[in-house]
């Protein structure tokens, strides 16, 4: 093998040395990160108050008439307000009697302001704006007793029960009359938040 060979080989040789010598301690720019999604789901909260309302022994609240008589106004204010750190939420009354017959119940008047309230055949009011944290909302400020009450109603007591429920306004629609007005909630299940 010729000198020029010679040389030409142990320069390769030594090339290839040193490539597999640098090779061997090449380090590449690296990086690793990660994301820990924190999930925190909402909620829907809300109180129902009444002014004047006072707990009872019985471990209830409310407000107690005495000696009423037909056709005198009772001041009732159920009202409803939003948590602070409620989610936006739709909301709707239940009012349910006893101690009434169906018809008594029908004689009941109820007033916000001049308006009369009325509900539904099952007994249910909706709310027909979303509403917000914070907001409040009055569903009556009067109940009428009828003028057509008389002695058979002498002594008679009976109970008006109100329970507000709420539902998350995201995602959800509510069912609508011909008018577009909020008239059910469908086949949800309302259960109460407990926090």
């Amino acid at each position: 093998m010729s000198k020029k060979k010679k040389i030409a080989l142990l320069v390769t040789s030594l090339a290839l040395v040193a490539t597999l010598l640098i090779g061997g301690t090449l380090a590449y720019f690296t990086d690793s990160d990660e994301a820990a999604n924190v999930i925190t789901l909402g909620k829907v909260d809300g109180t129902l108050t009444e002014t004047g309302e006072e707990d009872r022994e019985d471990g209830t609240t409310g407000k107690d008439y005495e000696n009423v008589k037909p056709g005198q106004e009772l001041e009732k204010d159920p009202t409803l307000t939003l948590a602070g750190d409620s989610e936006d939420a739709y909301a709707r009354f239940h009012v349910t009697f006893t101690g009434l017959t169906d018809t008594q119940v029908s004689e009941l008047k109820f007033y916000k302001g001049t308006e009369e309230v009325k509900f539904d055949g099952n007994g249910y009011f909706y709310v027909q704006d979303i509403m917000k944290a914070n907001d409040t909302f009055v569903l009556f400020d009067k109940v009428v007793i009828p003028t057509s009450w008389g002695n058979e109603m002498a002594e008679k007591t009976f109970n008006i029960n109100v329970v507000v429920e709420l539902i998350q306004a995201d995602n959800f629609t509510p069912g609508t009359d011909a008018n577009g007005n909020i008239d059910s909630w469908g086949t949800v299940t309302i259960e109460k938040f407990n926090g």
